[in-house]
């Protein structure tokens, strides 16, 4: 039994990592604590993404009716493209406390150097996409609608959101207000440094932390800019995430398959072939995830941001196309603004001393 364990060994090792990548968040879909959802792979392009679920935040502790849901959250939509917006600048739905809120995030993910939470000699920005999904997922801070039903909430909002229109809008509304407040929000900051005999330091930003924030964030804001952009050029790219989808699951069917078997009374040549099964659905899988990963990085070429980051930023687009029939037209116009953004809050870096 020494053989089929070592193969084994490996290769549950080896699925162990590919599983970090493939099992996400889902924004606040359901309720309660986190849970990994599979199901044997389906034929149909829905069934197959639907199967073999991310991690998944739940609201509710029952099962929800998707066909409710998505009727409320379209009712939802259909009352705020109604209502019209106030005359001030300020859009109803997406109000000044999400840009505060977002600011505020953004500063507590920049860790000066030689600071209690980054001792290394450069600073971090560790603020990504998964941080974000999981933070507006769970709260809508700033982000206003009058249902107490999360699920619909978050849907009606990004249904609101996710249009060439609106987020042109948004961004013209906010840019340079957010590029203001996050001036007035650096002289607030205070970052904690590790003292003499244990004790603990708290510093205000200097000017060149001041300096870095901003051309960090630019930096971030960019590589985000471009890989949404260039996501929204890649030929078929709902093909290429239907086949994602369709390894992932053949991967979770091997390892069923495989800890289905009774190890003791399991002829030897049916283990093995089952370990080899899994070790072809791990490095098939990783492959075409190697490839879509390619596929966006070669042209958009980021500075900042993980293969996994990337593939994360793909797979909450492919879920926006089918769960919400969001255009491609809205990812390109997302990634532009994006960037337009990116190179406000570069331009103030530059001017900073």
């Amino acid at each position: 039994m020494k053989k089929p364990i070592l193969i084994i060994g490996g290769a549950v090792l080896l699925g162990a990592l590919i599983a970090m990548l493939i099992f996400f968040i889902r924004g606040a879909k359901d309720a309660g604590q986190p849970e990994i959802q599979q199901s044997s792979m389906q034929s149909s392009q829905n069934q197959t993404r639907a199967s073999g679920e991310r991690w998944q935040i739940s609201l509710k502790t029952t099962p929800e009716d998707t066909t409710t849901t998505n009727a409320t959250a379209t009712q939802a939509v259909s009352e705020i493209a109604a209502s019209p917006q106030p005359s001030g600048e300020e859009d109803r739905y997406v109000s000044l406390d999400f840009l505060d809120d977002l600011i505020t995030l953004a500063l507590n993910h920049y860790l000066p150097a030689h600071s209690l939470a980054n001792t290394d000699r450069n600073a971090l920005f560790t603020l990504n996409a998964k941080t974000l999904n999981m933070h507006y997922g769970l709260y809508l801070t700033g982000l206003s609608y009058p249902r107490q039903n999360m699920n619909t909430a978050r849907q009606a909002i990004l249904s609101y959101v996710l249009t060439p229109c609106t987020l042109s809008f948004l961004f013209k509304i906010y840019g340079e207000e957010c590029l203001a407040r996050t001036i007035e929000e650096t002289d607030t900051v205070f970052k904690t440094y590790p003292g003499k005999e244990g004790q603990e330091i708290k510093k205000p930003l200097s000017s060149q932390q001041k300096k870095e924030f901003f051309s960090l964030c630019a930096k971030k804001m960019r590589d985000t800019g471009k890989i949404i952009s260039r996501i929204a050029d890649v030929p078929h790219f709902s093909k290429k995430m239907e086949n994602y989808h369709v390894l992932r699951n053949e991967l979770n069917s091997a390892y069923y398959a495989f800890w289905g078997l009774d190890q003791n009374s399991t002829e030897q040549e049916i283990i093995d072939a089952s370990a080899d099964t899994i070790k072809k659905a791990i490095l098939a899988l990783d492959q075409n995830k190697k490839n879509l990963i390619s596929s966006i990085v070669n042209t958009a070429h980021p500075v900042m941001t993980s293969d996994t980051e990337i593939l994360y930023i793909a797979q909450w687009i492919d879920r926006r196309i089918v769960n919400q029939s969001v255009t491609m037209e809205t990812i390109k116009t997302l990634g532009t603004e994006l960037q337009k953004l990116a190179q406000t809050f570069e331009e103030h870096a530059e001017t900073m001393s």
